[in-house]
């Protein structure tokens, strides 16, 4: 009797392991699947000495890639690279877009000078910062639009801290397109801002035009070569994202599969009525960025930058 029940606990305890390890192989192989796009970086592998029968000494390579792109698989593990998830100690970004727009469906476009890009990698698949905007006029009237906060006319910041996701786009022709989607990190609102004169020492309470609020989230594709450079599947210290929009709508919209859309919109309070009159509208916005990855800091100085990689396939 004994040897019977000891046997059938054998047998449980048997089938228990197989069921956990078949789960085990479905979830290894799905979070694999599902790690792609990841940022990254693909360095030198670790290495050991090995004596040779002549007496001479080799150096053994124990990386998972043979390429310094970590594109190619190594077969027998001395590869000479490795791919290491997520950022390194310099993880922050500075970057620059020039002459960004922002527009709405009924033609109205604020354009400013430039958008400057601010933050920190914090994982394999997020971020976190700001996009502000420099050297903004609407083009109905050429007036300035600024923060209430701003220091100087034409320069709106970001009402609060965005939070970045890498996702991809689509599949593209010849490797997945993918980018950020940046979003407030809390609440939905972007910008707040007002176009009309700046106060100066004379003017201290100038004409106020429009009230702008704007809301939603933007999607910014990574390209693949622009500029001579990029981080797309190849270890680069510049990022390249492009922002694109037609009239309003931006473009993408969102991530595949994704169920939300990735729109801004922006709720007017145009002042120059009497009465005032609101309304809401989508908002796009365009350009092309290059973020250097590294400390942080301005990219006139090459030493501050650290090479990063988006890598979308195996």
């Amino acid at each position: 009797m004994v040897g019977e029940m000891g046997a059938r606990r054998v047998s449980i305890l048997a089938a228990v392991f197989v069921v956990v390890g078949l789960l085990g192989g479905v979830t290894a192989v799905t979070a694999s699947a599902e790690s792609l796009p990841e940022f990254g970086r693909c360095l030198p592998a670790e290495t050991t000495k090995e004596t040779k029968k002549n007496g001479t000494e080799k150096t053994v390579y124990h990386g998972k890639f043979s390429s310094k792109t970590c594109l190619h698989p190594s077969a027998k593990g001395t590869g000479k690279w490795e791919w290491y998830p997520g950022p390194g100690t310099a993880n922050h970004f500075y970057g620059i877009g020039e002459e960004p727009v922002l527009e709405t469906p009924a033609g109205e476009k604020i354009d400013c000078t430039i958008a400057v890009f601010s933050g920190e990698y914090t994982g394999v698949k997020s971020l976190k910062g700001s996009i502000d905007f420099e050297g903004c006029t609407i083009s109905s009237s050429n007036q300035t639009c600024q923060s209430e906060t701003a220091l100087n006319g034409g320069t709106i910041d970001a009402k609060s801290e965005f939070t970045g996701e890498l996702g991809q786009i689509g599949p593209g022709t010849r490797e997945p397109v993918v980018g950020w989607l940046f979003k407030p990190s809390s609440g939905t609102t972007m910008y707040e801002f007002y176009c009309g004169a700046f106060p100066t020492v004379t003017e201290p309470f100038p004409s106020v035009e429009s009230r702008w609020t704007v809301e939603g989230s933007v999607i910014g594709t990574l390209l693949r070569k622009a500029f001579y450079t990029g981080d797309l599947n190849k270890m680069s210290k510049v990022a390249v994202m492009k922002f694109a929009q037609s009239h309003g709508a931006q473009s993408p919209s969102s991530f595949e599969g994704g169920s939300s859309p990735a729109q801004m919109s922006a709720t007017i309070i145009d002042l120059k009525k009497a009465p005032p009159t609101t309304t809401t509208e989508d908002l796009g916005f365009e350009t092309i960025a290059e973020n250097g990855s590294g400390t942080g800091e301005s990219r006139e100085n090459p030493e501050v930058e650290e090479p990063s990689e988006v890598k979308t396939r195996p």
